[in-house]
């Protein structure tokens, strides 16, 4: 609670004030950084709570922009991907895709190779491989076999997308940002010219986890007087506050928000919002909006799906592009692309008609797996925020994937684009703020980066090396630990060396529930479940059989009482009934 008076009193201006903490947001704050912006994140939810904890999971170059004519958009695709490869294992790993070509539907035996082979020129190596239909029939035997004539193998890559967010805040922390979940900006603040100084936010929640250490800002407020000019008392700022310190305590073990008033000053404000952007900032392009497109995907247990690489294949209602993939112990079946509801606040959750679409493609290409409706044990739903022209006559999946970025008045806004090219929308995004910034105020690294930097320069820090974890598969857990906390990781071995082996059959271990209380601003147990960990979509019915063994684990590090902790367990299940329970289930 002193932490928060603390950060009501304090007065500074930023350079960059970033809105929106999901992987544009965190890339430009990660990017900032780097380039030595000060710099501070403001994110109205939990960090990666939209879209982008609710993608897909792929780092691919996308073959079908190449079908679309998206040269460009492929090559950046895959020169990111190859990056990401080297830069992060452990948190993006390369999977194999395979794509059966039909006679009587689908794309050419042709088109397929002609495609792959430009792919592979751009990744500057032959990353694919081609099979006979018998050869395919012993590989697959479950696939459909009719009209079957041969099929491709390929390469792309898979991640985390929420650990991913969470590793572009920890490394911008660590290099002296600051990073604030649950504080929503209400207003952009303007000069009298009209010139864009700063925000106005609302801190959303005041009951927070007690910090353990001061190695991750991410998860407190408790070092900013370290980074920030000397406070100063800005009586209008106490006098703004919804309820006084007595009355604050007093709810501080209800479950609802209370909300504090804070201004914030900076030199320019980038708007990384994603379906919201309009609402802080319109588009100035005449007759273009942002179309909310929703894509959903069902969960199934992993032994359902006996393959340990993607298959991709093209549904027979629409021709779009759908596939089942290996995830964490679990299989997942995806994607849709259908309108979403132009209002923002409107929580994605998979439909009926999508999850019967999604297994219609199934079982038409697959047969053999036998999987059923019943067998769905989750759902996850994201919405794609991408720049469209007309009234949404265009079919959702050709409308264009690139971003865009508009600025005017000291404020920038990007959004669109590919969780691929997170960095190509930061570096972007920055290059139009320098507009707002004199030249001799730039810090000097800021001239150094570009999209056209050496492949071999760095983006992320190194991983660290891993102690060893004997008894659980020990290359692959230190591998993965490494690729998801960085830094950090050999602390979950040291610190919770009783805690290493897997929760069920999933790959996360019990080790990183206590290190992501402690360390990563844990504000619900959704938090937690969802997105620090994954287990929320790994698990049948959310790991709510766990919940009591949770809690045990976490109470050190969140300090809830028991009533707020049953408050807590309560709202979760709630919560994952609701958005990521198996649509069949209602």
């Amino acid at each position: 609670m002193e932490l928060i008076m603390e950060l009501n009193n304090i007065k500074k201006k930023w350079d960059i004030i970033v809105i929106g903490g999901g992987i544009t947001g965190a890339a430009v704050f990660h990017q900032a950084i780097k380039m030595g912006y000060s710099t501070l994140l403001l994110e109205k939810n939990d960090f990666a709570s939209g879209t982008s904890g609710r993608s897909s999971k792929m780092v691919h170059g996308g073959l079908r922009y190449l079908k679309q004519g998206k040269i460009f958009l492929t090559r950046d695709s895959v020169t990111e991907r190859q990056r990401l490869l080297r830069e992060l294992p452990g948190l993006v790993e390369p999977l194999n895709f395979f794509m059966p070509v039909y006679k009587s539907f689908g794309p050419s035996a042709f088109l397929m190779e002609a495609g792959l082979n430009i792919y592979s020129l751009m990744a500057m190596k032959k990353q694919h491989s081609r099979y006979n239909a018998s050869e395919i029939k012993k590989m697959m035997p479950e696939l459909k076999r009719e009209s079957l004539m041969t099929g491709f193998d390929f390469m792309d890559a898979q991640v985390d997308d929420a650990r991913l967010v969470l590793r572009l805040i920890q490394e911008g922390c660590e290099g002296g940002g600051v990073a604030l979940n649950y504080t929503k900006v209400q207003n952009i603040k303007r000069n009298s010219r009209g010139e864009v100084v700063g925000v106005y936010a609302d801190e959303k929640d005041f009951n927070r986890a007690a910090p353990t250490d001061n190695k991750f800002q991410i998860k407190t407020f408790m070092d900013l007087s370290d980074k920030l000019d000397a406070p100063t008392k800005d009586k209008k700022l106490q006098n703004n506050s919804v309820m006084n310190l007595s009355e604050k305590l007093n709810l501080s073990e209800k479950l609802y928000a209370t909300s504090i008033s804070h201004e914030f000053d900076a030199t320019f404000v980038i708007n990384a919002t994603g379906i919201w952007a309009e609402s802080l900032h319109s588009c100035p392009r005449h007759g273009y909006f942002l179309r909310p497109l929703r894509g959903s995907h069902l969960i199934f247990p992993g032994e359902l799906f006996p393959h340990d690489r993607v298959i991709s294949f093209i549904h027979p209602k629409d021709k779009r592009p759908v596939f089942i993939f290996p995830w964490e112990g679990c299989a997942v079946l995806g994607t849709t692309d259908v309108d979403h509801p132009k209002n923002p606040n409107m929580e994605p959750v998979a439909s009926i008609e999508e999850a019967e679409y999604l297994m219609e493609g199934l079982n038409f290409i697959l047969p053999g797996l036998k999987i059923s409706e019943s067998d769905c044990t989750g759902s996850i739903a994201g919405v794609r925020p991408v720049l469209s022209k007309g009234n949404n006559t265009t079919d959702p999946s050709c409308e264009s994937r690139e971003h865009v970025v508009w600025a005017d008045k000291g404020l920038v806004t990007v959004t669109g684009g590919k969780l691929t090219t997170f960095r190509l929308l930061a570096l972007d995004a920055l290059k139009a703020a320098k507009q707002f910034i004199s030249t001799s105020n730039r810090p000097v690294n800021a001239e150094e980066v570009s999209r056209k930097s050496k492949t071999s320069d760095r983006v992320f820090n190194m991983n660290p090396p891993m102690a060893d974890l004997s008894g659980f598969a020990k290359l692959h857990a230190g591998r993965r630990l490494s690729g998801r906390y960085g830094t950090l990781a050999v602390e979950i071995t040291n610190d919770h060396k009783e805690l290493l082996h897997p929760i069920d059959n999933t790959e996360t271990l019990w080790a990183e529930l206590p290190h992501a209380a402690s360390h990563e601003k844990v504000m619900h147990l959704s938090d937690l479940l969802l997105r620090r960990v994954r287990i929320g979509l790994l698990l049948p019915e959310g790991g709510k059989a766990h919940l009591n063994k949770i809690q045990s684990i976490c109470e050190p590090y969140l300090p809830w009482s028991t009533e707020r902790w049953e408050q807590e367990k309560k709202s979760y299940i709630e919560t994952w009934k609701r958005y990521y329970s198996s649509p069949f289930s209602s």
